[in-house]
C-alpha cells in the first residue's frame, strides 16, 4: 500500500510540473480580475468559487497568470482520484484540506476554519463532486454569512475545449487557445 500512495504522489508531482508547462501554451484575458481578488481578499474573508468543469482551466490560469504563490485554502475531495491534485496545488501555494459534501467535509471545514484567523480565500466548487454541474449548493452561501464572507465566483472561456465523457463534461483548452477568465460577487 505505502508504494501505491508513493506512486500516487510522484505521479501528482510529475502533473504538475506537466500542467505547469503547458500552462504557457495558452493566452489569459483576464481583465482586472486578480486586482479586484487581491483587494477584495486584502479586505474582507473572500470564498471564491469555480464550476467543476473548470478545474483544469482554474489551474492552468492559477500557475501562469498568478504574479506570486496565492496563499490560498482549497477543499477537495477526499477520494483517491484527487490525489493527484495535491501537489500540483501546493505548487503554487494553496493549502489543501481534504472533504466534500459527502465525505469528510466537517473535518475539512474545520481545518480551513483554524487556518481562517489569517483570512486567506478559501476555494470551493459548488456543484462537486457529483453534480449537479453548474448549481450552487445551499452550504455555500450559509458558510459566507456565518464567516462573513464574500463569494466571488470565476468562470473561464475557451472557444477550443475538449470535453470529457464526465458527470460534469471538464473542459480540456486545447493548446494555443485564449482563456476568458471572468469573475463576479455571488449575494
Amino acid at each position: 500500500m505505502a508504494a501505491l500512495e508513493q506512486l500516487r504522489h510522484l505521479l501528482g508531482w510529475v502533473l504538475a510540473r506537466f500542467l505547469k508547462l503547458l500552462s504557457w501554451c495558452y493566452r489569459f484575458e483576464n481583465g482586472d480580475t486578480w486586482a479586484i481578488l487581491k483587494s477584495t481578499s486584502s479586505n474582507s474573508k473572500v470564498i471564491i468559487t469555480l464550476w467543476h468543469e473548470d478545474l483544469i482551466c482554474a489551474y492552468l490560469w492559477a500557475s501562469q497568470a498568478l504574479p506570486e504563490k496565492f496563499p490560498a485554502c482549497i477543499i477537495i475531495s477526499a477520494h483517491r482520484d484527487a490525489d493527484l491534485a495535491v501537489p500540483a496545488l501546493k505548487d503554487i501555494g494553496f493549502t489543501v484540506f481534504r472533504g466534500s459534501s459527502r465525505k469528510k467535509g466537517v473535518s475539512a471545514l474545520v481545518g480551513f476554519l483554524k487556518n481562517a484567523q489569517d483570512s486567506p480565500p478559501l476555494i470551493l466548487v459548488p456543484d462537486g463532486p457529483l453534480g449537479p454541474p453548474k448549481k450552487f449548493k445551499p452550504q455555500i452561501k450559509k458558510l459566507a454569512s456565518k464567516l462573513g464572507a464574500v463569494i466571488m465566483h470565476f468562470s473561464f472561456i475557451s472557444g477550443t475545449v475538449l470535453r470529457l465523457p464526465t458527470w460534469d463534461r471538464l473542459k480540456i483548452p486545447l493548446p494555443g487557445s485564449k482563456i476568458v477568465v471572468h469573475s463576479e460577487f455571488v449575494t
